[in-house]
């Protein structure tokens, strides 16, 4: 993290003014205009030669077709680091927020599909929101429904409120009460194992249980092994792509098709979300900091949320450096808050 004890009062201010009118308005700005505007209680020409000392420290640039500067991303990092105000959200915020989520199926993945909408939708960037991996979850209800003499409904759920159903063809006939004695059997079985202990345990079961159950049981590997395993390459989750592709920061077409090409490699977004929940608190990637090459035009909000005890995912906001950083963290902030509630309620 860079310091700023060689900062005076004066230059974090002058600094802190560029950011924030850059951000609003995505226009260089001089020293007369900075005078105007704020109360840095200093002249026009101290301005000017603070903005040229903040230049020489690599925190501003200086565009060739204006006198004004903008930030650099030594000053982005400093200005998040050091200078950026946060203020709460509003209760009201909060409960809108709340209602929105709470309306959702108890399926994690309903969850944070709404959940990346409405960050997306809010913020006006791109929203990522990574969904824990299946090792972190444990099975807590396996039912069988029946639909006809040949036909029935199995539905799992998880620790994470990941719940799936599908549809099940036996060649044997199998009774209501096979179903139900399966279910109870199955239920009791497997509480409390990952999706891997289960598909260990289940040749065990098969031998142990008659023959017309072993065709359920075989359909209840493959949902288990298709769930569980094949569908980790789709934890990832991105709304709101358009919102990056259409920014005004990216009209160049070179640059747009860069973006592009990083939010089709979403195993790349994966894999850095994963590498950083480690951290359990706030990740901030601007520019350069960013691992993957097309995203050097990039910032990267990451925020981690606890799904279940041990189990954590993440929501992320992916924009212009020039992004309103006090607004997307207080957004991350309030809605990954809302989320550990929702999931923190029994399945």
């Amino acid at each position: 993290m860079i310091g700023t004890s060689y900062l005076n009062d004066r230059r974090k201010a002058i600094l802190k003014a560029v950011v924030e009118e850059y951000i609003l308005n995505g226009q260089p700005i001089g020293s007369e205009e900075l005078l105007r505007k704020y109360s840095l209680g200093c002249s026009s020409a101290t301005i000017r030669a603070e903005l040229a000392a903040l230049e020489e420290m690599d925190y501003l640039s200086h565009p060739h077709t204006s006198a004004g500067r903008v930030p650099t991303e030594q000053g982005y990092r400093i200005y998040v680091d050091h200078l950026l105000t946060l203020s709460p959200v509003s209760f009201q915020e909060e409960e809108k927020i709340s209602q929105v989520l709470n309306r959702q199926a108890q399926d994690l993945r309903n969850i944070l599909a709404e959940a990346c909408r409405l960050v997306a939708a809010i913020s006006t960037y791109t929203s990522l929101a990574l969904a824990p991996q299946a090792n972190q979850q444990v099975m807590r209800h396996i039912h069988f429904v029946p639909v006809s003499a040949k036909q029935a409904l199995v539905i799992l759920v998880t620790s994470l409120k990941v719940i799936q159903d599908q549809f099940l063809e036996v060649s044997v006939e199998v009774s209501e009460e096979d179903l139900e004695y399966l279910s109870h059997y199955l239920s009791r079985r497997l509480l409390g194992k990952t999706p891997w202990q289960c598909l260990q345990e289940l040749p065990v079961i098969r031998e142990e249980q008659p023959a017309r159950l072993v065709s359920l049981l075989n359909q209840l590997s493959t949902v288990l092994h298709n769930v569980f395993l094949y569908e980790q390459s789709e934890r990832l989750i991105v709304e709101g792509a358009e919102n990056l592709l259409l920014a005004s920061d990216f009209r160049n077409s070179f640059t747009q098709r860069r973006l592009a090409d990083a939010l089709d490699r979403r195993f790349l977004l994966q894999d850095v979300l994963d590498r950083h929940l480690t951290s359990r608190n706030l990740q901030i990637f601007i520019g350069q900091e960013n691992e993957v090459v097309e995203m050097h035009d990039l910032t990267l909000l990451a925020m981690p949320f606890e799904a279940s005890r041990y189990a954590y995912g993440a929501l992320g906001l992916l924009g212009p450096m020039r992004m309103d950083y006090a607004k997307g963290i207080r957004l991350l902030a309030c809605v990954t808050g809302v989320l550990e509630r929702a999931l923190s309620q029994e399945a």
